[in-house]
């Protein structure tokens, strides 16, 4: 490695590569970043978005938020929509190119209606595709 010295550091060059590093000294790079540290914590301190957290606009208080109606909602599936899911209605819904039809896995006839018809009670709530046309 061969040393050539120059304004705010050392050269040194690769012989093998013939690549020069720059290499600064170590009291440069501490002036630098006290100085890059010291510019940072003044901006973030005199930022509109730091005032704006510790002193909130009397207009937000007017202004509260709202949701948005075309965002998507976080909704838990209700006991209907989950027992579908799982598989808990012997049927499934065979889409057809008019009309939809429900295929049963086992005839209806043979059915315990207790617990499927308070299932399916539950289904009249659902507002959505599939869910509503296997409750109906």
């Amino acid at each position: 490695m061969q040393k050539s010295e120059g304004s705010g550091g050392t050269q040194l060059k690769n012989r093998a590569t013939g690549n020069y590093d720059q290499r600064t000294s170590s009291s440069t790079q501490l002036k630098h970043r006290n100085a890059v540290q010291g510019s940072k914590s003044s901006l973030s301190t005199s930022s509109p978005e730091s005032a704006r957290k510790l002193h909130p606009r009397p207009s937000d208080k007017l202004n509260p938020k709202t949701i948005n109606p075309f965002g998507e909602q976080s909704r838990v599936p209700s006991a209907f929509a989950a027992i579908y899911s799982k598989g808990g209605i012997p049927c499934r819904l065979v889409h057809g190119s008019v009309k939809h039809r429900l295929q049963w896995e086992c005839p209806p006839e043979s059915l315990s209606f207790d617990p499927l018809l308070i299932t399916l009670a539950e289904g009249l709530r659902e507002t959505k595709h599939p869910y509503t046309f296997v409750s109906k």
